[in-house]
């Protein structure tokens, strides 16, 4: 759909007052989006503020909105960056929608930054809008936005290229690096399990957290995900999303272990 903003009425009739309830994440570095956020809250939305890009990503990550509201005060840049994030995951996750990203930062200043692409944010809304005006526009445009289909992409299991790079293309280096992380993963694994079995989210949370820097020096971005996401679970004591996270974390570990076995093989032989 086309990035443009969302006609604004003053005086809308009742019907057109009635859209479904929004699940808003509003990202908010100065404060500025406080009085649209109760408006959102007031017409029945479930909105949850940060007030930062990193937050929201974490937000993301532990669960699903509808639509993310970006405030003025946010760079550009980054604001593109984000916007291309949600999109990976709103491929990864499975999604039958897309996730709506809208900015209160001027289109122009984001197509200023977008080095010659698109900005990635689906649509733009003037804050000199009145309160529940500004409300009713980020419904509908979110809820346009949310019945367009995502595309079934998933994360790659292992990033050979990115991963060889990085050791400079060097094989013994690479077979050195993937033999460490091979014998790590058992035990954590297992301290993984015993920490979930036992209640211990706090341990649960940290030992996630070296795993998901593990996956990252590997470049194995789906279960870095997945890694991510127990993190962020744990650390929220969320026993359920956590044992989904640690499952899928778990399914993905295997995967990866026959790649890397692959990759190891293929280095030593040659």
């Amino acid at each position: 759909m086309e990035n443009s903003p969302p006609e604004l009425q003053q005086n809308l009739p009742e019907s057109e007052t009635l859209v479904d309830t929004l699940r808003v994440l509003v990202v908010s570095a100065r404060g500025d989006l406080d009085r649209v956020t109760s408006a959102l809250s007031r017409a029945g939305h479930a909105v949850v503020a940060v007030g930062n890009l990193e937050e929201a990503r974490e937000a993301l990550l532990i669960q699903r909105f509808e639509a993310v509201l970006l405030g003025s005060g946010l760079p550009a840049a980054e604001v593109i960056a984000f916007s291309a994030n949600v999109r990976q995951l709103d491929n990864s996750s499975g999604a039958s929608s897309r996730t709506a990203v809208l900015s209160v930062v001027p289109e122009s200043a984001l197509s200023t930054s977008s080095a010659g692409g698109g900005s990635g944010v689906d649509g733009f809304v003037s804050d000199s809008a009145d309160p529940d005006t500004l409300t009713l526009a980020i419904a509908r445009l979110a809820s346009a936005v949310g019945t367009e289909t995502v595309a079934k992409d998933e994360l790659p299991v292992l990033d050979v290229d990115q991963l060889k790079e990085q050791v400079a293309f060097d094989n013994e280096l690479l077979v050195e690096l993937i033999d460490l992380f091979l014998s790590e993963r058992e035990r954590q694994s297992e301290e993984m399990q015993q920490a979930f079995q036992g209640g211990e989210f706090d341990r649960l949370s940290r030992i996630a957290h070296t795993i998901k820097g593990s996956l990252g020096s590997l470049h194995a971005l789906a279960a870095k995900a997945n890694a991510q996401g127990l993190e962020l679970s744990a650390k929220e004591h969320d026993g359920a999303k956590s044992q989904a996270f640690l499952l899928a974390l778990e399914r993905d570990l295997n995967v990866l272990e026959g790649h890397l076995i692959a990759v190891r093989d293929s280095a030593e032989s040659a």
